[in-house]
């Protein structure tokens, strides 16, 4: 006989009464528990909406009760907890499972409403997984379970005796072969619910009342999977992406620490990012130079499209320009830059706070970045002096000074997500360091002849070698003392740090240090030049419980493909007009796009160098005249580029020349650079 449904105004407070015991029941037999998963979606408020889903989807509903109205009566108590509802799916989707490093306590309503971003398909893998466990669980619970079918008897919900017999008779045979499949022989007839207890509900049933065995589960569990799986897919929108860091060495040569061959100093805090990470073997500077590669960084474009394309000052980043700080700050990031910029003073639109970055600390113009200890400093949009250097004196070295505003800024936003952009001016020349590093290598390369520096106002070296080695050496314990503060503030986890150097190692005047040290690595070319020991360079990332320990990889990337990694692992979309193209997948193990080519350009007078590398094989013009000669080498073959094969390669050639015009732009016209400081102001 048909059941009379109950009065619509008790409906809802029937399915709080009875449809969560029952819930709880089946996540309890699951073997699941606070600690585990849904710690307050379980509350019975929140859990209003995906229920009225629940129920309507599978058409338990009383015959004179419509979908409407069934849905409205639900879900309207519900409509103040909302944003309740929503933060503790956000706080179990991104705090228990993806990212446990940070915890729901973390996550805040308001934080969730701002945060909402462009679906992450790695965070989707995830959920799909913990959806695929909540499956298998469910598949076990109704093995040991079948016979407690209490949904439609707890709710009293039934369509007339001719619905129900339909229903009956197609849950037999779903019973019929979910028992035959997965259950034992004999079964008890009333089981005892004690995982209810974990809990610690009040009132809570002991046991639930045997009901009638026809009507299979299967319905309920595949709606309520549909439903968290729905919930979830909703909550990737509001992504918990990580924080950001990327720390960029001065003139740091491809073979300059130690997880890359140096043997004659250690940089353990920096080797440790590649043994916990990944280290990249062909990841390329933007350029041979410090300006122009890091125009490259921020901008996401190479140098023949790219604002700054040389050293020497007076070129600059426009309004128009879309810095890497710019793109995640619409992703909800606080951006800080803590060192040598080089891509426009005070005076200009391509300041650093004019360029999207919230904090500035450090050096405008790349020749003022060439002294340690300054009279004055930059902060944001105002000079900040350092009086204890007046008189020529060293006592405030300018790294160390970086160093405390990086760390300063960590500290002040640990809350936020951030970008902390670290380029250091080490190990850059003139060759100084304080006592305290330089006491370790006193000695060390002995005999050693002295290096002084003939320009106006820098300061030379009476050991060299042991002072190169020890401004490594203070540049790697800078590195150990940011690590330290994020696994202080219980930020590690949450956080990916990038470590590059910017170009290839000092040649010229200084080119015995590099060569002591085997700057290179093996490979051809210094600083300024295009060949591969000019641009190739150091590049270890880490991000714990993401990149897999020891990675090593050599897929072919540079510096312009920062940009795009960096929105991508914001959850953002990056300007259209970029070259980049991220790295995350090879970073995660994943299938990675590859580029056509890598093109680097260097424009003198109106010639420019060019360098492009394309597969294995490695173009190379180190004269600016437009018919100067081509060399051509295989890298596969040749790493050192020792054996110019551009005649023997007519077909490769062709291709060359076309990319020469292809991947190149006008470099815009700036005026000749007027500065109003000089180096007696930058050291006095």
């Amino acid at each position: 006989m048909p059941i009379t449904p109950p009065p619509k105004s008790d409906f809802a407070a029937q399915k709080a009464a009875n449809v969560v015991p029952l819930l709880r029941s089946v996540v309890g037999g699951c073997g699941l528990n606070k600690e585990s998963i849904l710690p307050t979606f379980l509350s019975s408020t929140p859990l209003s909406i995906p229920l009225a889903l629940a129920v309507t989807y599978c058409h338990w509903l009383p015959s004179t009760v419509t979908k409407k109205t069934f849905l409205k009566t639900a879900i309207n108590p519900a409509k103040s907890h909302a944003d309740l509802a929503l933060t503790h799916l956000n706080s179990l989707v991104f705090g228990v499972f993806l990212h446990p490093g940070r915890g729901s306590s973390k996550f805040t309503t308001s934080q969730s409403t701002v945060c909402y971003t462009k679906t992450n398909f790695i965070v989707i893998a995830k959920v799909v997984s913990v959806c695929a466990i909540l499956v298998s669980r469910a598949l076990s619970v109704i093995r040991a379970y079948s016979h407690l079918i209490p949904f439609r008897t707890a709710l009293k919900l039934r369509r007339p005796s001719n619905y129900a017999s339909v229903v009956n008779r197609k849950s037999k045979i779903v019973n019929r072969r979910l028992r035959s499949k997965f259950l034992a022989p004999s079964h008890s007839s009333r089981p005892c619910v004690n995982a209810l207890t974990s809990f610690d509900t009040p009132n809570f049933p002991a046991t639930i009342p045997t009901v009638h065995r026809k009507l299979s589960l299967s319905f309920f569990f595949g709606a309520w999977i549909l439903v968290l799986g729905a919930f979830s897919t909703f909550s990737l929108h509001a992504a918990n992406p990580p924080n950001i860091v990327f720390i960029l060495a001065d003139d740091l040569g491809y073979g300059q620490l130690s997880c890359y061959g140096e043997k004659k100093y250690q940089t353990p805090n920096i080797d440790r990012i590649a043994t916990e990470g990944i280290k990249f073997t062909q990841c390329y500077a933007g350029s041979s130079v410090c300006a122009p590669s890091r125009s490259t960084l921020m901008t996401g474009q190479h140098t023949g499209h790219t604002a700054v394309r040389n050293n020497g000052g007076g070129k600059y980043l426009y309004d128009e320009d879309v810095t890497v700080a710019e793109v995640l700050k619409k992703g909800g990031y606080t951006t800080g830059m803590f060192g040598k910029w080089g891509l426009g003073v005070e005076t200009t639109p391509g300041a650093p706070w004019k360029q999207g970055f919230d904090e500035f600390f450090g050096f405008l113009h790349q020749v003022h970045a060439h002294f340690y200890y300054p009279y004055w400093m930059w902060g944001t949009d105002v000079k900040v002096f350092l009086p204890e250097n007046d008189g020529r004196k060293h006592v405030r070295y300018s790294h160390d000074e970086i160093q405390k505003h990086a760390l300063d800024f960590i500290r002040r936003n640990k809350d936020k997500k951030f970008f902390c952009y670290v380029p250091y001016t080490l190990p850059h020349v003139e060759l100084t360091v304080p006592e305290d590093s330089l006491k370790k290598y006193k000695g060390k390369f002995a005999p050693e002849t002295p290096l002084p520096d003939n320009r106006a106002g820098y300061l030379g070296a009476e050991e060299p070698y042991a002072t190169f080695a020890a401004m490594v050496d203070r540049l790697d314990q800078s590195v150990g003392q940011l690590m330290a503060l994020l696994k202080e503030l219980n930020l590690d986890d949450n956080t990916i740090v990038f470590f590059a150097g910017d170009n290839g190692p000092q040649g010229g005047h200084w080119q015995r240090v590099a060569d002591f040290f085997d700057g290179a690595g093996g490979l051809r070319g210094y600083k300024s030049d295009f060949y591969e020991g000019g641009i190739r360079v150091p590049l270890v990332a880490r991000w714990p419980g993401k990149i897999k320990p020891g990675t090593v990889s050599d897929h072919i990337c540079a510096f312009y493909d920062f940009l795009p990694t960096a929105a991508d692992l914001a959850g953002v979309k990056p300007p259209k007009n970029i070259d980049g193209i991220s790295f995350v997948p090879a970073m995660l193990g994943k299938k990675q796009k590859e580029h056509e080519y890598m093109y680097f350009e260097m424009p003198h007078g109106k010639g420019r160098d060019v360098g492009i590398r394309m597969g294995d094989w490695k173009l190379v013009k180190m004269q600016p005249a437009d018919n100067a000669p081509l060399e051509l080498y295989n890298l596969k073959t040749d790493p050192k580029e020792q054996h110019n094969v551009a005649a023997e390669n007519p077909d490769v050639m062709k291709k060359m020349r076309a990319i020469m015009t292809e991947a190149h732009s006008p470099e815009r016209k700036y005026a000749p650079e007027k500065p109003t400081v000089g180096i007696k102001d930058y050291v006095r």
